[in-house]
Order: structure tokens, then C-alpha cells, then sequence
């Protein structure tokens, strides 16, 4: 009986605590007032505020202008590269002729004819360029009392042989006794313009002190004879600042005088 009143008491204490919890609550929340109102709701937008892609696009578009205008300027500035007779005329060097692209010579190459543009087609803009190069280096050539002119590039495949071929061609038509020797020794190629053989060329020449000259061969075309560039060699640079190199020089100059 006494456990019994105990539990009684015990949980009508806890009763007592929970009931007095809820009263302080009921009074703080009594005491609590909204001090914010709504004015207006919120709305969403179509489109996104930001980024603005317009905008963007255009100023990229600006700034790559900017960017491009100033990578070109700069590259124009810096560019020490020859473009044209105007940048060659700057260095103080006269240009004697400017010869054309000929699409007549493109499709001999193609029909595979390696015979010279002035022998298939003379009214050629190419072999009239050539004609008025000639009319300069033969002027020139006499002023300065000399009658050998060299034909050469810094770089390979950019015309030495079709110029060289064509101007030998314009020359002997107008009665001019030339002689027209290959000196690219490893790369030599006019003997198949002319359709010579390239049997004891300038190389063999300037390579065996036992042969006396190399072969001169009497072209199909009056006044024009071709030495071929013979064997090719890998110290072609050698052979052509020897003495036999220069002492062969010394001999055609006599033999090739001006008529």
C-alpha cells in the first residue's frame, strides 16, 4: 500500500512539472509579435538576369576584332620576309623582270613534255617576260664587259631551270652564241629539257683530272650548246671552287663572244 501511494505521488509531481512547462510556454508565445509584412509577392523572370549573352557576344566579338587588328599589325612589323619587286627595289637591287605563272608550262608538265615553254608556245606572257629579262641582262651584261651570267635561288623548286632553259632559248633565236652549262650537281635536270645525255657531264669534268673537257652537245635549237651537269656528287660545292672549274670558264668565255 505505501509503494503504491509512492507512485502516486511521484507521478503526480511530474504531472504538476509538465503542466507548469506548458503555462510559461502559452505565456511567451502570448508575447511574440509580427513586426514584418508583405508588400508585393515574388515573380520569376522569363529570362536570366545574368550572364547577359548579347552583351557578351558583342564585346567578345570587339575584342577579337582588337586582338586579330593587333596579332596582323604586329606580324606585318616584324615580318622581314620579301613579298614583292617593291620590297627588293628597298634593298637597293635592280629588278630586271617579273615572269608570270604560265599554265601553259603546268600543263606541258602534266602531258609530261619537259621540252622548253619558248620552243611549244613563244607567244607565252611567261617567254615575253623572259624576252624583256633578256633584253636587261644583255644590256647590263655589256655595260659591265662580261658576257657569263648565273642563274641561282636560295631555295630549291622555284624556277632556276625553267628561267635558265628559256633564257638560253630567247638568246640563240636572236643569234646570241650561248652555252648553257648545269651546274646543280646533284639536282641537275636541264639535260631532260633538251633531251641530252647526262654521259660525262661537269661533273665528271671537275671530278677526273684524266678527261679532258666534258661534253658539249650541240642542242636541237642554232647557237645553243649545253654542258649537262654529268654524275650527281655530294661535294659539288668543292668541285666548283677548283681550278679546272675556273680555267673551263676562262675557255667558253673566249668561245662564246658576243655576235
Amino acid at each position: 500500500m505505501v509503494r503504491l501511494t509512492r507512485d502516486v505521488e511521484s507521478e503526480q509531481a511530474i504531472y504538476n512539472q509538465l503542466v507548469a512547462k506548458q503555462q510559461e510556454l502559452s505565456v511567451l508565445n502570448s508575447g511574440i509579435t509580427a513586426d514584418v509584412r508583405i508588400i508585393d509577392s515574388a515573380e520569376s523572370q522569363p529570362n536570366a538576369v545574368a550572364p547577359k549573352k548579347a552583351l557578351i557576344l558583342v564585346l567578345a566579338a570587339i575584342l577579337g576584332f582588337i586582338v586579330g587588328c593587333a596579332y596582323v599589325i604586329a606580324r606585318e612589323f616584324f615580318n622581314n620576309k620579301i613579298k614583292g619587286t617593291e620590297d627588293i627595289d628597298a634593298l637597293g637591287i635592280n629588278v630586271y623582270a617579273t615572269i608570270p605563272f604560265s599554265s601553259y608550262e603546268k600543263k606541258l608538265i602534266a602531258e609530261g613534255n619537259k621540252n622548253p615553254l619558248a620552243l611549244e608556245n613563244p607567244a607565252d606572257t611567261a617567254v615575253e617576260a623572259i624576252r624583256s629579262l633578256r633584253t636587261s641582262v644583255y644590256f647590263s651584261v655589256m655595260n659591265q664587259g662580261n658576257n657569263l651570267v648565273m642563274v641561282t635561288s636560295a631555295s630549291p623548286g622555284v624556277g632556276k631551270s625553267f628561267v635558265t632553259s628559256n633564257m638560253a632559248v630567247v638568246l640563240a633565236n636572236v643569234g646570241k652564241k650561248v652555252l648553257l652549262i648545269d651546274t646543280d650537281l646533284r639536282k641537275g635536270r636541264i639535260h631532260k629539257a633538251f633531251g641530252l645525255s647526262n654521259k660525262l657531264g661537269l661533273s665528271d669534268y671537275l671530278s677526273q683530272s684524266d678527261t679532258s673537257q666534258p661534253n658539249i652537245h650541240n642542242s636541237v635549237i642554232e647557237n645553243l650548246d649545253v654542258i649537262c651537269c654529268g654524275k650527281n656528287v655530294t661535294h659539288s660545292s668543292e668541285l666548283l671552287m677548283g681550278e679546272r672549274f675556273k680555267r673551263l670558264l676562262d675557255t667558253v668565255k673566249v668561245n662564246t663572244t658576243s655576235s
